[in-house]
């Protein structure tokens, strides 16, 4: 809202709701005033406020683990099931709707019903086999007036109890399950030595509530402790009184001592409200909370005003001091103990009863307004920078201008369905007025006091006026847009929900038109329905929802959001009056460069080009702009594609882009291997250069981009020949006359090389190897087989020669060939039968002639002989061979 322009019938504006829990605050010593007495007043010693206590901490702060998709899925299987989820992505919640039990009857123990459950629901739940196993029954007790017992299942960690693990399933008479609540913890399995034994811890939680020496009865058990990032420490639960008379009970990290976790269970002194630490009421329950802040304790007396704020309700509208609740005197236990239940009377009675609860809505706004004085005073809207105080504690700027906030403001009269801040000058106070809704205006019937995105958005609406020109933030319909747009985006962030104002109606994008998380606004949109200064405002309320989701996106939860949150309220102190969206643009990409010394300048301006709000972007008039999608030439790459490189055939390089830049990180690393212009070969930093068939000198291109551009650049790869191998056996009989097969391959890592072979049998005269050439990486491969015929015995070495196209590789082996003997044989034609065998006859004084064979397999000269047995000399006949060759 505009917000020192509103009377309070100003026009409608609809604020609404969101879940987060805060954070928790540091709680200091503190003065507090008499019972009625005004803040700002003298106060006498004898009237300071008792010690306050030590406050709750939790290490974990406000981070959640969502569900999977898989959780999801098995959550929407269970047919008439509301879920809830805890914090660490399990149901927290299984309630029944449009029945009245979770499952039908069962005759079986409730502890095995129980226990049963959650394994049959193991996907919902995310626990493995061995989680179930070490699931037990840990309580079990009967309601008697209605016969509903309840099961309490604990988890362990290999024997040791996972803090806080607890699941209470409620099984009726009949063995129906009614509801479960609590949480699981999946993957709880604690990493790191313990290091810390029980008296060691127990002398940690001691020393964390300034107690020197732990107590008698002091006692220290072994947990595991879940952490929010899905990890799990080992650790001490200790329990102890501390020297303030208050019991704590703290956990210990058992390894390095750190205070993971500290829970006041006394609640008899200090200031506390009961309220609901969540958005809404419909998104939790209530619960006691200390009422102490920064510096000091947000309570001034026994009443809701103090040094922040001054809280009443004002049905009458007329902007004076209405009713406040008030608790008994100090010195009585409940004093400033604002401990009221909320009954949502208002909505049940159909928007009439505003007493009932006014109790516990006044003092829901009083919490709700004095958490964002001290959300922001941690993000530097403190006092020197104009924050609302009564008394800034000598740390500059003015004081005496706490919050006024009336609480249904004129709900006697006819405004509904409306909130709104007015911010006066440093030194005067602003005034948060809370309609209530009304379904006559597109409500519910509610309290806008009770949602805490109203108040962050109202509150927000005084952050941006004091610090937006230097507490001038000017006018305009562009300026007008951003205060708008810069509330939404602090509540939404604070509360960690893309959905602005959905506690207020209902409604899936609440009292907005898109939820920013699915919106499609940019700054083309900018007064296209007409100027409007919510409307447009949802143009910036988007861009800072992306500006802090790529800050998540790149920093993690916890860092993310506290950068994105710092870098608005600091935007802000660099924007000037009357600003344009461009302006506040500039602010923020000036408060990084401030901040972390420009290292998310691109990733900043990839959110604004992203929204039209690019480096080229105009904006003639507050009415007028010229949208662009560009950024700074600063944000393009540079592309260093590194080498010169070699390697050998056959073997891969890495190449390496890590010379490149690309400013805001990220981008993307194509490269061009074959020389065509496509850079579709590899991607990545340093990919392997896989083309090494062949030896020769390739030129590789690389080209680095993001949203700003792109670069590109070469390097030269020089792939050297490696000679190729010979492997051959030999077998079939090595003798004269044999045929021996000589059979192996020519290989060569260059898969591409043409290969061919020789072979040389012993005789000097290498002919050409024919085989089966294959040209597929590892290896290019000839394969051959051929005959071999050795017409003489000796040694014979044998060479084999395989070629690529630039060497050759010879392997040779001796092969030894053995001689074989002769046969010779007598043509025994005309033979007769005589004396048992065949014999050839011839007369005394006839001529005969005889015909004889002699052979060899060898190539040997041979010599026959033929002795008549008469004493005559024989007959010699020789019969040279040569060259030698099969007889």
């Amino acid at each position: 809202m505009p917000p020192t322009r509103l009377s309070k019938r100003a026009r409608s504006l609809l604020i609404g709701a969101v879940l987060l829990a805060l954070p928790a605050v540091t709680v200091a010593p503190s003065s507090a005033a008499t019972a009625g007495e005004r803040p700002g007043t003298q106060k006498s010693p004898a009237q300071e406020q008792p010690e306050l206590p030590y406050p709750n901490i939790d290490v974990r702060g406000d981070k959640r683990v969502p569900p999977t998709a898989g959780q999801l899925r098995a959550a929407r299987e269970l047919d008439g099931t509301a879920v809830r989820w805890s914090r660490f992505g399990t149901p927290k919640r299984l309630a029944p709707q449009g029945r009245n039990a979770l499952t039908g009857t069962d005759t079986d123990d409730p502890r095995s019903v129980a226990l049963d459950h959650v394994r049959d629901h193991a996907a919902l739940y995310r626990l493995s086999a061995a989680e179930l196993d070490a699931l037990t029954v840990v309580r079990s007790y009967r309601t008697e007036h209605n016969g509903v017992r309840h099961v309490l299942i604990g988890q362990s960690d290999r024997g040791v109890p996972v803090h806080d693990a607890r699941l209470s399933v409620a099984v009726d008479k009949a063995g129906r399950i009614l509801t479960v609540t609590g949480s699981l913890v999946p993957d709880a399995r604690a990493t790191g030595t313990v290091t810390l034994d029980k008296g060691d811890a127990l002398d940690r939680a001691a020393a964390s509530v300034g107690t020197d020496t732990p107590p008698d009865g002091a006692t220290a058990t072994r947990v595991t402790f879940p952490l929010a990032d899905g990890t799990a420490r080992p650790a001490w639960r200790t329990t102890l009184t501390a020297d303030n008379h208050h019991l704590y009970d703290t956990v210990v990290d058992a390894g390095n001592g750190t205070v993971l976790l500290r829970t006041d269970r006394t609640s008899n002194e200090g200031p506390e409200g009961r309220v609901f630490t969540a958005q809404n009421p419909t998104l939790g329950s209530a619960t006691t909370v200390p009422f102490s802040g920064l510096g000091r304790s947000w309570v001034g007396g026994r009443v809701t005003t103090g040094n922040n704020a001054e809280v009443s309700q004002d049905v009458d509208g007329d902007e004076t001091l209405g009713y406040q609740p008030q608790t008994p005197a100090a010195g009585d236990p409940a004093y400033q103990h604002f401990d009221y239940t909320f009954t949502d009377a208002f909505r049940t009675s159909g928007g009439t009863d505003l007493t009932t609860d006014r109790d516990a809505v006044v003092t829901q706004a009083f919490y709700y307004t004095n958490r964002m004085h001290d959300h922001l005073y941690g993000l530097g809207f403190d006092e020197a920078a104009g924050n609302f105080q009564e008394d800034n504690l000598g740390n500059g700027g003015a004081g005496g201008d706490r919050v006024d906030v009336y609480v249904d403001f004129d709900a006697s009269g006819d405004s509904a369905c409306n909130a709104n801040f007015s911010t006066p000058d440093d030194g005067q106070n602003g005034t948060m007025r809370l309609f209530v809704g009304r379904a006559s205006c597109g409500n519910h019937n509610m309290h806008r006091a009770m949602n805490g995105d109203t108040i962050a958005h109202e509150y927000s609406h005084g952050l941006s006026n004091r610090l937006v020109g230097g507490g001038d933030m000017g006018d305009g319909e562009q300026t007008g847009a951003l205060g708008e747009g810069w509330s939404d985006a602090v509540a939404t962030s604070m509360w960690n929900d893309p959905v602005y104002g959905e506690y207020n109606n209902g409604s899936a994008t609440g009292v907005r038109s898109v939820a920013y998380d699915d919106s499609d606004l940019t700054y083309a949109d900018l007064c296209s329905g007409g100027c409007q200064v919510h409307s447009d405002g949802e143009i910036w309320a988007t861009a800072m929802w992306d500006m802090r989701t790529a800050l998540v996106g790149a920093y993690g939860y916890a860092t993310g959001k506290q950068r994105h949150e710092q870098l608005m309220v600091d935007g802000m102190k660099l924007t000037p009056s009357s600003p344009d969206f461009l302006d506040a643009r500039d602010g923020i990409l000036a408060a990084d460069r401030a901040n972390h010394g420009g290292a998310n300048q691109c990733l900043l301006w990839g959110v604004f080009a992203g929204r039209g709000m690019g480096a080229s972007a105009t904006s003639p008039s507050q009415d007028q702009a010229n949208p662009a999608t560009d950024y700074p030439a600063t944000c393009r790459p540079t592309a260093d594609a590194g080498g010169p490189y070699s390697t050998e055939e056959g073997a891969d390089v890495r190449l390496d882009a890590s010379g490149s830049t690309v400013p805001g990180g990220g981008g993307s690393y194509s490269w061009d291997f074959d020389g065509d212009g496509a850079y579709d070969d590899a991607t990545g930093v340093s990919p392997l250069f896989d083309r090494v068939g062949q030896d020769g000198t390739y030129t590789v291109g690389l080209r680095v981009g993001n949203a700003a551009g792109a670069d590109t650049d070469t390097a030269t790869v020089t792939v050297t020949n490696v000679a190729p191998t010979a492997a051959f056996t030999v077998q079939g009989p090595r003798e004269e006359g044999g045929k021996l097969t000589v059979s192996g391959t020519v290989s060569d890592p260059g898969w591409l090389d043409p290969l061919t072979a020789t072979i040389d049998p012993g005789d000097g005269k290498p002919v050409a190897l024919p085989g089966q050439l294959e040209n597929n990486r590892p290896d290019a491969t000839l394969t051959f087989s051929r005959e071999v015929v050795f017409g003489d015995n000796g040694t014979f070495t044998v060479k084999i020669c395989g070629s690529d196209d630039d060497t050759t590789t010879c392997r040779d082996a001796e092969i030894t060939v053995a001689n074989v003997d002769p046969t010779a044989a007598i043509d025994k034609t005309g033979a007769v039968q005589l004396a048992g065998g065949k014999t050839l006859v011839v007369h005394a004084g006839e001529e005969k002639k005889y015909t004889a064979r002699v052979t060899d397999p060898g190539s040997d000269d041979e010599t026959m002989s033929w002795a008549w047995g008469d004493g005559t000399p024989a007959t010699t006949t020789t019969s040279l061979v040569n060259p030698p060759d099969p007889d």
